[in-house]
């Protein structure tokens, strides 16, 4: 929940109500402003609302009532090297024998663990887990549990596993995320040949269960197997040997021993194939990583797009690459089985509670943007919404999934996995908080999860510093922080088979030294919304790798001497600023200082805009114009007004009225109601290039009551709605170059 500088410096003075009745409430501050009051706020309460429904809460600060008191809160209690959290269902005990954790109820226990396995090296075990109390609040307790997966071989394989269990006051329901990071010292790639959780059941009875099914159930035997083997692609074997269908599993199973039943949900499983359940006859395996059955790629589309990933009977993960899963455990009495798959419906879309859009909006906490109200609005609401179907049904049937892919879109320079281009999170996030609409909630977390598991390098070992080329942008080698830019397999280094390599255009040796091609604003997002830590944590990571760029003598974001410059000092004072405001660490705002400085200083002086040999692509011309693209100049001036919105800096406002009246004298067609690409006279004007431009045009507009400039803003908008209206391709980057700055658009519009 966010709110305005000064409304609210205690998380103990909010309550909460419904109906006139008092709610029970778990406050925690995520950001504070300058100030010290709280800009966001984390709350967790328990929801009474019926399925497809909803219901309105009201959160009051400064009130003189106290808070009610739960009757029966979570309890955190720590004995020794071991845990217990407990409510009044069901406890979890952690270091208590050898499993990682035990779920204990008082009619039956359940046991879970991790397995893997490594070619060459065999089987996986997990070390015990040092465990850190995170939350410890009446409503929700959360406990993590770190530890590595390798065997007694020193030169075996290693692998960092992350796991978090949530307990909730009167709830029989845990929340899982298994997070594994390939934090390995001595190699390149890891060739795993599987990982997964067991869930086992301790009673002495034989257990029963159920597995859901593309359509219905099937009931466990040992060597039952439900495997989701591909896209709309599942393999179920048993007894009655093995067939193959199309369809997509549910992701749920159920197993009942004793007097109690544990339901297991897995959030989007068939989105992240391969996954299966596997019942061995003690336990139920869940696959994350399942073992896998050699397949031969039948062309460049296929291999890059899926079998990148898979060597044989393996899965190839590079070092510094990570994979969280979430899933939903439910422990419950009742003897039917029909519960379970109304469980798992539950778990797909879990509760989210949305503060209204002009409220986020006034707050300022994530910027000036326009909420949902007046016509400009419901137009962009109903084209934003027509580009999400196209963006989602361009996914579904370009086949966008796996277990690396989900969360990102493909086709960037025809066979490259696109790393969220633009942002894909923070442009859903926004439209999320504009209209409330869950399903934009649902890609935006996907989208930023990607973004923080697989896109960013979180682990740096010497053979990976090794193969580092050294070019003029990099200055460290490969650093923890850095961000893969549209690559094959996301973070390159796959080499397809000699009988591919000559077909499609692929990028198999990207480096992530590119700090052009990196978008965290989602990740705060993410954050601020969620209380997300992993999220958090690899934004402090993309952060202190910008810190150290913005250290190194010499370095100047390429200001004097390339038309990327732009590109490259523009997302990295987004990604710092993005930072700063979540952390409020001074090293980040003192790098966004030193890249604002610089910007301004290489302007030049008579033009107020930046000046340089175009390339090729961008001029034909045998002597070169010199200029910059006009979709650099908007990324760049947007990041200026970025950072203008936290820091009120009075040189920007006039360095974007320069910058915008040369870029409207130098490039803009009237005709055409767009910027050509370039300077040069010969580029194309092309409407979808004013979409970076737009915020930048309607500020300078609103600052100086220009009527010029109000008129080519607007027209430079209506051409590129037009454009969207008729050419929208689906692709991710499509989506988000329109979308990300136009809350803000809107905003300045308003405010006209």
């Amino acid at each position: 929940m966010p709110f305005a500088p000064g409304t609210l410096t205690d998380a103990r003075q909010v309550s909460l109500s419904s109906n006139g009745g008092p709610v029970p409430l778990q406050s925690t501050p995520l950001v504070r402003w300058p100030d010290q009051s709280i800009r966001w706020l984390l709350i967790d309460f328990l929801a009474d609302v019926r399925r497809h429904g909803y219901r309105r809460y009201v959160l009051r600060t400064r009130s003189d009532r106290a808070r009610p008191v739960l009757p029966q809160p979570v309890r955190v209690r720590r004995r020794a090297d071991r845990i217990g959290l407990a409510n009044d269902r069901f406890q979890i005990e952690v270091g208590s024998g050898d499993s990682l954790a035990r779920l204990v109820h008082a009619r039956g226990a359940f046991d879970i663990d991790l397995f893997g396995a490594v070619r060459r090296y065999g089987s996986l075990t997990a070390t015990k887990p040092d465990v850190d109390i995170e939350t410890r609040g009446p409503v929700r307790a959360t406990v993590c549990l770190t530890g590595r997966l390798g065997t007694r071989q020193k030169s075996a394989p290693h692998l960092e596993y992350r796991v978090r269990l949530h307990m909730y006051a009167g709830s029989d329901l845990v929340c899982v995320e298994h997070l594994i990071v390939n934090d390995d010292r001595a190699r390149l790639q890891t060739l795993v040949k599987n990982l997964g959780v067991r869930l086992r059941p301790m009673g002495a009875e034989a257990p029963t269960g159920r597995i859901g099914g593309v359509s219905g159930a099937w009931s466990i035997g040992a060597g039952t197997r439900a495997f989701q083997k591909g896209h709309g692609l599942v393999q179920i074997s048993g007894d009655l040997g093995s067939r193959v269908r199309r369809g997509t599993l549910p992701g749920w199973a159920s197993i009942r021993s004793e007097g109690v039943r544990l339901d297991v949900s897995v959030r989007d499983l068939a989105l992240q194939w391969p996954k299966d359940f596997v019942w061995d006859g003690d336990a139920m395996n869940i696959g994350l990583f399942p073992a896998w059955e050699s397949v031969k790629a039948r062309d460049m589309e296929q291999w890059t797009k899926h079998l990148y990933l898979f060597e044989r009977d393996a899965y190839v993960l590079k070092v510094g690459v990570a994979k969280r899963h979430e899933f939903w455990l439910r422990l419950d009495e009742r003897k039917s089985m029909g519960g379970a798959a109304g469980f798992h419906r539950s778990v797909q879309s879990p509760l989210f509670a949305a503060a209204p859009g002009k409220y986020v909006s006034r707050s300022g906490a994530l910027g000036t943007f326009k909420s949902d109200d007046d016509v400009l609005d419901r137009d962009w609401n109903r084209l934003f919404d027509q580009m999400a179907g196209r963006f989602r049904k361009r996914q579904h049937e370009n086949q966008e999934t796996g277990v690396l892919n989900a969360g990102d879109w493909y086709g960037e320079r025809q066979t490259n996995w696109g790393n969220n281009e633009y942002d894909t999170a923070f442009a859903f996030y926004m439209q999320f908080l504009r209209t409330g609409r869950r399903d934009f909630l649902e890609t935006a977390r996907r989208a930023a999860w990607h973004v923080a598991d697989v896109d960013t390098l979180h682990h740096v070992n010497r053979v990976l510093q090794g193969s580092a080329t050294r070019q003029s942008f990099m200055t460290h080698g490969f650093m923890r922080g850095q961000v893969y830019p549209h690559t094959t397999g996301h973070v390159s280094s796959y080499r397809p088979p000699p009988a591919l390599s000559a077909r499609g255009r692929h990028e198999p040796a990207v480096h992530p030294y590119n700090a052009g091609h990196h978008w965290t604003q989602g990740l705060a997002a993410c954050h601020v919304l969620t209380g997300d830590r992993w999220c958090l944590e690899t934004l402090r990571a993309i952060g202190d790798w910008q810190v150290a760029v913005s250290e190194t003598p010499g370095y100047t974001y390429y200001l004097d001497i390339d038309t990327h410059s732009a590109r490259v000092a523009g997302w990295s004072l987004l990604s710092l600023m993005a930072a700063y405001r979540v952390t409020r660490a001074s090293k980040y705002l003192r790098a966004s200082r030193r890249i604002v400085d610089l910007v301004l200083e290489s302007a030049d002086p008579h033009s107020g805009a930046w000046h340089y040999p175009l390339y090729g692509a961008h001029c034909g011309c045998r002597i070169k114009h010199v200029g910059q693209p006009a979709f650099l100049t908007g990324i760049l001036l947007g990041a200026l007004l970025d950072y203008d919105e936290d820091q009120r800096d009075r040189r920007i406002s006039d360095a974007i009225v320069r910058a915008v009246r040369y870029m409207i004298r130098s490039k803009w067609d009237d005709p055409a109601r767009s910027f050509r690409m370039t300077e040069c006279p010969a580029t194309e004007s092309l409407p979808e290039l004013n979409g970076l431009c737009l915020r930048s045009l309607f500020y300078a507009s609103r600052i100086t009551g220009d009527a010029r400039l109000d008129c080519v803003a607007r027209a430079a908008r209506q051409s590129f709605i037009e454009h969207l209206e008729k050419s929208f391709s689906g692709m991710g980057k499509d989506l988000t170059l329109a979308a990300r700055d136009m809350p803000a658009v809107l905003g300045l519009m308003e405010s006209d």
